[in-house]
């Protein structure tokens, strides 16, 4: 089914080896967003179908020009090998989050934009879910990002306590964490929200998202300061 594809060229593609295996070999950009709107009632413009078209790697689509003067379009073996493995790819990559145990609320708040490759996304939303986690926990309502680090987890009077602050290694380990927590928002959070940060390493993406879980369990393992 066509919405088991999650971007635009996918979908593309899709429709392109849906079409040939019924008998129709070439289609329009106009015949392409026809198809989706009139099978599946997905809106994909002619528009989008040119864009994506244009950008799609060589060797995925092969243009025509027919007699009339229209470009047609025409899937090739890699576009058709493409469509035939995300689907198993997605599926692989949401259960590499399990296996490395990530926490099951970053899973869920990042788990499909990691399978469907938009990486940037999926730590952003990751990162969200940290201040959100110390912003609830905390009762900090108020406060957000680097300040809301400082406010949970300073050394004096903290809303969030990471062990019982009795010994030079616990303090050492609050104000260690309360660095880590304001970096990772003035480092990793702030830039993915503020300006287009484009992410394309799923490595990379990975180490993030973990990151993330490690900071999402410490605040469920802190103890909450009732004053």
């Amino acid at each position: 089914m066509l919405s088991e594809y999650k971007t635009p060229l996918l979908k593309v593609l899709f429709i392109l080896h849906e079409a040939e295996n019924s008998g129709t070999i070439r289609l329009t950009a106009e015949q392409i967003s026809d198809y989706a709107l009139h099978k599946y009632k997905e809106l994909l413009t002619a528009r989008t179908v040119t864009n994506c078209i244009n950008r799609a790697s060589e060797g995925m689509i092969k243009k025509y020009t027919s007699s009339e003067h229209k470009v047609e379009y025409q899937i090739l073996n890699p576009g058709i090998e493409l469509i035939q493995s995300k689907r198993g790819k997605q599926s692989t990559e949401l259960s590499v989050l399990s296996e490395r145990g990530l926490h099951p609320r970053i899973i869920e708040v990042s788990g499909r934009l990691f399978a469907d490759g938009h990486y940037s996304s999926a730590i952003l939303e990751a990162f969200k879910e940290v201040n959100n986690r110390v912003k609830a926990k905390s009762g900090l309502a108020d406060k957000d990002g680097s300040d809301l680090m400082v406010q949970a987890f300073r050394l004096e009077s903290p809303k969030l306590k990471l062990s019982n602050l009795k010994s030079q290694s616990d303090l050492d380990e609050q104000k260690g964490f309360m660095f880590i927590f304001m970096g990772a928002m003035i480092g990793i959070r702030n830039p993915k929200a503020h300006e287009r940060v484009i992410q394309l390493d799923s490595v990379k993406t990975l180490e993030y998202l973990t990151f993330a879980s490690l900071l999402v369990r410490r605040v469920d393992e802190a103890q909450v300061v009732t004053n």
